[in-house]
């Protein structure tokens, strides 16, 4: 080092420690706190909630394990805000095969999703192939009652769902047992 850089040092050593190192620690902390709000905020906020929405409801840990990986409400709030969170009343299950679900984004449930296992793999039967349309003419499902020809391919038993929409369009029981 030379003379010249030597005794600048020596001639400036206290201000740089008095002033410099607390302004440094400042910087630094405020640059640690600003990362770790993020890192924290990423790891806190659940995609998805999943509850029995009554004491008696006993959610199979598969079943709750397969909607809490899910990613359906990503994008549901749109660009720029952070994203909507899952929600999944579990509101009955039958014999650990078949749940009916309200399910929702955020702050909105729908009335119902069936949740079926086959495989030993649960999957969501999507509402427009499950439903019935209240109105023949309407593109897609729009009733509260699934179509009969929905219970039998999936073996759908009345215990779970005791009325159906049949062919003709008119709600008749479920027959399987």
């Amino acid at each position: 080092m030379s003379k010249k850089a030597t005794n600048f040092l020596k001639k400036h050593k206290k201000p740089l420690l008095k002033f410099g190192l607390p302004i440094g620690l400042v910087v630094f902390g405020l640059i640690a706190g600003y990362l770790g709000t993020g890192w924290v905020a990423s790891i806190s906020q659940p995609k998805n909630l999943v509850w029995a929405a009554e004491a008696q409801v006993k959610v199979p840990g598969d079943l709750k394990s397969y909607l809490q990986k899910r990613n359906d409400c990503k994008d549901y709030r749109g660009v720029g805000t952070p994203t909507g969170v899952g929600l999944w009343g579990v509101y009955q299950v039958e014999k650990g095969q078949f749940a009916k679900i309200a399910y929702g984004c955020s702050w909105t449930l729908t009335s119902y999703i069936m949740a079926a296992k086959q495989n030993n793999k649960w999957f969501l039967i999507p509402p427009t192939e499950y439903f019935a349309a209240s109105d023949p003419s309407a593109a897609r499902g729009s009733s509260n009652l699934p179509k009969c020809t929905e219970l039998t391919k999936y073996k759908i038993n009345k215990t779970i769902e005791p009325f159906c929409i049949d062919a003709a369009n008119q709600p008749q029981p479920n027959s399987l047992p």
